[in-house]
């Protein structure tokens, strides 16, 4: 069974050093957004100084309707409107996940 997932990639304000932007979705963000109905998994990938954005953040729901549907919640809109005041650009891209168990590779 696939998870619907979303990978959001995020560009800072530019008032906003990377190491506040860190710590602000880190800290601050995180818990707003870990409480989306629905959502089962969620990452946030900082990325290189040189890299057009500044994180992808992933999020696996249990299903596609509780994507589609999260951010009309009022827990979906809070997430939304700090995030907003935080970012530049955000870029929302949708795709249905599969994970696989890949076996530890030895001798390296």
């Amino acid at each position: 069974m696939a998870l619907a997932k979303a990978m959001i990639f995020l560009k800072r304000r530019a008032d906003l050093s990377a190491p506040a932007f860190r710590e602000w979705w880190l800290t601050a963000h995180r818990p707003l957004a870990e409480r989306l109905p629905g959502l089962v998994r969620h990452s946030f990938n900082a990325l290189p100084p040189d890299a057009p954005f500044d994180a992808v953040v992933e999020q696996w729901f249990e299903t596609s309707e509780h994507l589609s549907n999260c951010y009309a919640t009022d827990a979906g809109r809070a997430v939304a409107a700090d995030s907003a005041l935080h970012t530049a650009l955000r870029v929302r891209v949708v795709a249905d996940a599969y994970d696989f168990a890949v076996p530890a590779v030895t001798g390296l």
